[in-house]
């Protein structure tokens, strides 16, 4: 699967107005994030790949600089022949057979030292 990130500096005291011109333009499946502090920034993840034909139109006043768009592809998230990262380390949490928990080696030590008094 591949989704677009689209990524734009508003102009100055003009970030509510972006927000109202592209989100009506916007897939259902579009997710729109709105920086937190610092410059005024939206980023856009899309999962249709359209993002940048739907936003090609954006008014020059609303933002500061042009707008950047990348392609990404997932990694996976561990589904059936996706490669998921760490998949080496599958089993991991069990014990091995031949391998005994510190509780289990505390415990037969406890045991035999009881059985030699």
């Amino acid at each position: 699967m591949t989704v677009t990130m689209w990524e734009v500096r508003a102009a100055d005291g003009h970030l509510e107005q972006l927000l109202a011109w592209l989100l009506p333009r916007l897939a259902e499946s579009a997710q729109v994030y709105r920086s937190a502090a610092g410059e005024p920034r939206v980023v856009v993840l899309d999962p249709t790949g359209e993002v940048t034909e739907r936003l090609a139109g954006v008014p020059a006043g609303l933002v500061a600089r042009p707008a950047h768009a990348w392609q990404f592809e997932a990694v996976g998230n561990g589904s059936a022949g996706t490669p998921h990262l760490g998949s080496e380390q599958q089993g991991s949490g069990q014990q091995d057979s031949g391998h005994q928990s510190s509780e289990q080696q505390g415990s037969e030590q406890q045991g035999s030292e009881r059985a030699g008094q």
